[in-house]
């Protein structure tokens, strides 16, 4: 995806549709080549029973103050066991790994959700927020699962 980095919202829709990756404009033809040899490395595959359907993908109209709003809705699949929603272990954005459980909801610097609690992590979005840390609202989250807590 091209895109200034400025429209939360649709970078969260871009997230919650796996996009292979941001280019920020404005780019040089060097970027342009790492970013498209990095998503032609990582492998294309629909997360098991997410709802792509699910995504609102029409702007029209959109009005982007005080939106709070995941661009997807949770899949019960998504969501943290009761039992363990107390147990989480506090990382940094270069600690997470795939199959960490978000125990919070990871924001924008403007709260603009990008992914929601209970959202267990791929390589390939791992991949997409280091690529979107400078518009993260913090860089150390909450995750259940991963290394320690499984």
């Amino acid at each position: 995806m091209v895109t200034a980095l400025e429209e939360e919202y649709v970078l969260a829709t871009a997230m919650s549709l796996d996009v292979n990756g941001f280019i920020q404009k404005p780019f040089t033809a060097p970027t342009l080549i790492k970013r498209l040899l990095v998503a032609m490395s990582e492998s294309s595959r629909e997360a098991p029973g997410f709802p792509y359907a699910e995504v609102k993908t029409d702007f029209s109209g959109l009005t982007l103050q005080g939106e709070t709003t995941a661009a997807v809705s949770m899949h019960d699949a998504q969501r943290i066991p009761r039992e363990r929603g107390d147990r989480f272990t506090v990382v940094s954005l270069f600690q997470l790994r795939s199959d960490m459980q978000l125990a919070e909801d990871i924001k924008t610097k403007n709260q603009t959700v990008l992914m929601p609690a209970g959202f267990t992590l791929t390589q390939t979005r791992i991949h997409r927020m280091w690529e979107l840390e400078g518009n993260l609202e913090k860089t150390s989250f909450k995750v259940v699962g991963g290394w320690t807590l499984d």
